[in-house]
């Protein structure tokens, strides 16, 4: 039964539901389930992921519930209750407390909510794409590596994923073949979580909303538990003593009883202990940049800087062990996460350049501290949170190339994205990395005038020069 609001059955229960909830209906979010429930039916309450609320699940009644979500622009998990209405009476017998939306059946409309009542409700304006700023800052001791993860995803989320997966090829000259991306079900998709909170077959990502549209990343596996511990083990077997890993996640964080958890695809979690004893198993590394946007993320500071193997750590998270964080009115990417990632890539998504720092110009090198203080900045009042080990807080995800006596051109030093080519695929990449260099010139007014065989022997030896030079 869907509850028609037109009909005096429909206005009586408006009119009592919102005597009853006052002045909370000015924050809140309200569904309202389409069928209605019998006595010794339960409440569609997610149990697995809420295991405290078994024993409330069960109603003694004819009764219409109404999910109400107080904080509908934050991310999940975060304050929501289930209202059970005596559907003969239509007075409020009884609420439940939780931290988590319904989880419904996609193929039973009955068993699907419909928002009735919405305070907040995101609102995606169109943007338009601007040349983005020319920043390469590809040079690194050691190997860079780079694990990138979401469970339960959103658009915002596969979003995230794609902006973090072009800033660190782009800008920062990642091997493709050292970033490792698990999101969703194992594909570049999403889940469609509307306003009546019905979930349906994940949506596969087929437009970004930046500056080149077609998405990009190469998703290596689902955002499960099993498929983030392979990834570990893989690493384990990798990883040198230089080397460097970036672990990156969005998506969702809730409280199932006593430890805080990130959502994963097919199991209930990924617990703070489970995640920093996989991150135990790797070998000690040089450095490890950990950005967590889910709420209560700042639960994981503590335990990665105690147990994680790596000369320098730089933790950023978006909310503090027991706050959520938020979204913006405009969710196409997440508060803190988009923002962490612009201050990193120099510019926004649709390539806007942004001012990180305190100088009237963006550094050539942005630190891990400095791309917090930026999302801190512009994020408002989420708790975000910064902690380091060793040398976390001046850690970069890369520098720009620094050119040689044996290079005889005047480069600019953030305008390199031609030595990916150079060092990850030498000679085959070669001549690809050369009409680089020609449009590198152009920009910096140049002459042209070298042959290609005097380029090509000077690009070599710096090649080799600084191939020594990070070897010692």
């Amino acid at each position: 039964m869907s509850l028609n609001w037109n009909s005096k059955y429909g206005q009586m229960f408006l009119q009592t539901f919102f005597a009853y909830e006052g002045a909370r209906a000015k924050s809140t979010n309200y569904s309202v389930l389409n069928g209605v429930l019998n006595a010794g039916d339960h409440v569609p309450i997610d149990l697995q992921r809420q295991p405290k609320l078994r024993g409330e699940a069960r109603v003694d009644r004819k009764t219409v519930v109404v999910f109400a979500d107080d904080r509908p622009n934050y991310d999940w998990g975060h304050l929501c209750r289930y209202i059970l209405v005596d559907a003969d009476s239509l007075e409020v017998y009884r609420e439940i407390d939780a931290t988590l939306p319904p989880i419904q059946n996609p193929s039973d409309d009955s068993t699907s909510f419909t928002l009735f009542h919405c305070v907040w409700q995101p609102n995606m304006v169109p943007s338009a794409a601007v040349p983005p700023p020319d920043i390469w800052r590809p040079r690194a001791k050691g190997r860079r590596y780079a694990l990138l993860y979401s469970g339960w995803t959103n658009q915002r989320h596969l979003n995230d994923l794609e902006f973090m997966y072009r800033t660190l090829i782009d800008v920062y000259a990642y091997d493709p073949k050292d970033i490792t991306v698990l999101n969703l079900d194992g594909t570049a998709s999403w889940w469609s979580l509307p306003g009546d909170y019905k979930q349906v077959t994940p949506v596969l990502g087929t437009s970004w909303p930046g500056n080149s549209p077609t998405f990009t990343l190469k998703v290596d596996g689902p955002g499960s538990v099993p498929a983030f511990q392979q990834v570990i083990e893989t690493l384990r077997h990798k990883l040198k003593a230089h080397d460097s890993l970036l672990f990156f996640a969005t998506n969702h964080g809730y409280i199932p009883d006593t430890e805080v958890c990130l959502y994963a695809y097919d199991s209930i979690a990924l617990a703070v202990s489970e995640c920093c004893d996989e991150l135990r198993k790797l070998p000690h590394i040089e450095n490890l940049m950990v950005v967590l946007q889910p709420c209560y993320s700042g639960a994981f500071i503590a335990p990665i800087l105690a147990h994680a193997r790596a000369a320098n750590i730089a933790i950023a998270t978006a909310s503090g062990p027991c706050t959520q964080s938020s979204v913006d009115d405009d969710p196409t990417f997440s508060r803190f996460a988009g923002r962490w990632i612009s201050a990193m890539a120099g510019a926004t998504p649709l390539g806007s350049p942004v001012l990180v720092g305190t100088g009237t110009t963006t550094p050539a090198t942005v630190t891990a501290k400095q791309a917090f203080d930026y999302a801190q900045a512009t994020v408002g009042a989420d708790m975000p949170m910064f902690r380091t080990k060793g040398k976390g807080e001046t850690m970069v995800l890369g520098t720009p190339l620094v050119t040689t006596s044996r290079l005889p051109l005047v480069l600019n030093t953030e305008e390199h994205a031609w030595w990916l080519a150079l060092v990850h695929e030498g000679g085959a990449k070669l001549d690809q990395a050369l009409e680089r260099l020609d449009k590198i010139q152009l920009q910096a007014e140049i002459s042209l005038s070298l042959l290609e065989a005097t380029r090509r022997t000077a690009i070599e030896g710096a090649m080799r020069e600084m191939s020594d030079l990070d070897k010692a």
